[in-house]
């Protein structure tokens, strides 16, 4: 009857060789002398070689073998103990572990390139929307220094049109319709009825501040100036809309959510031979860190949700309120 290629015993597995080993050494029992004794050595010697290349002939055999050699005789010692750490499990965990290490790479290009996205439209709102500031005070900053003195009242009229600059567009960013309710202490009545009725209220506004600037009869040169920083406003809002109108698909994101689920169901089950019970503590952590960077990418993809809008708003109008009610302390500054 031909041995068996490996079957338990005290010491963890004995395998074909071992056992032949064995049978020659019963067989030189007779041997006596410093002869017997030689060839004793020998045969035990050839023993633990022929293990030891059993063991190493494979590296993922020779781990898995290894784990339930270290748990089998621990479990034999404490009756009560639950024999977990057995053959079995370790080569079911050995399959979970292979197929989570040949997705893990899908897992990971996925997450990077969902974030990655996500940040690049937030950092492109954040960009138009800090360049927020600049154009509004460049608009009052020129208008206030180039207008006449007995033009004052289109100064003012500049002042209102450009402060409802960013509340225009927040508004329209945000998919708000309250008008009347965000401009009624920005705007005249009949200013308020025309924004009101219009379907693009950014883009009629720096309409209305382009005629203005127009009327005020400044040279060529220091109009251009102040159009460039509409031109601006207007590239800023078709940016802005742009990035409100097209998201990144749906089924991206969708997909991206689904194998990273899946992929975290699975990880229990590879980790259960090395950790124990120590797995749903370290499963609950990697589920957090992954699911954080997922979740990072689904809050940034919306940037007009999570940029500060309102302090940029309050800002820019602060700021054009200050440049008209002190531009006179300027020029009586240099008359001194």
């Amino acid at each position: 009857m031909p041995y068996p290629r490996s079957m338990p015993s005290e010491n963890g597995f004995t395998t074909r060789n071992s056992l032949l080993m064995r049978g020659s050494q019963d067989r030189t029992g007779s041997i006596t002398g410093l002869g017997g004794a030689i060839c004793q050595r020998a045969l035990r010697s050839s023993e633990y070689c022929t293990r030891w290349v059993t063991l190493s002939s494979s590296t993922w055999e020779c781990h898995w073998w290894s784990v339930c050699m270290r748990s089998g005789p621990r479990c034999e010692q404490d009756a009560g103990a639950p024999k977990i750490f057995t053959h079995q499990n370790a080569v079911r965990s050995q399959r979970y572990y292979i197929a989570l290490l040949l997705t893990s790479f899908a897992v990971g290009l996925l997450i990077v390139f969902r974030t990655n996205s996500s940040y690049a439209r937030w950092w492109e709102a954040r960009t138009h929307w800090g360049g927020m500031l600049g154009i509004t005070r460049n608009i009052m900053r020129q208008c206030a220094c180039w207008f006449p003195e007995e033009q004052q009242d289109k100064l003012a009229a500049v002042a209102r049109w450009t402060a409802v600059l960013t509340p225009l567009l927040k508004m329209h960013c945000r998919w708000q319709t309250d008008v009347h309710i965000q401009l009624k202490d920005r705007l005249l009545s009949h200013e308020l009825a025309y924004m009101i009725s219009v379907k693009h209220p950014p883009n009629m506004a720096a309409t209305v501040l382009t005629q203005l600037i127009a009327s005020a009869n400044l040279p060529e040169m220091l109009q251009i100036s102040v159009d460039k920083q509409i031109v601006q406003y207007i590239d800023s809002v078709a940016a802005c809309e742009r990035l409100q109108k097209q998201p990144i698909p749906v089924a991206y994101t969708r997909h991206t959510s689904r194998f990273l689920l899946w992929w975290l169901t699975g990880f229990p089950f590879a980790a259960w031979s090395s950790y124990g019970w120590v797995t749903p503590f370290v499963t609950a952590v990697v589920t957090f860190l992954l699911l954080g960077v997922e979740n990072i990418g689904i809050q940034i993809e919306e940037p007009f949700e999570v940029l500060p809008i309102e302090a940029i708003t309050a800002a820019c109008i602060a700021s054009v309120h200050e440049i008209l009610e002190r531009h006179h302390e300027c020029k009586e500054l240099l008359r001194r």
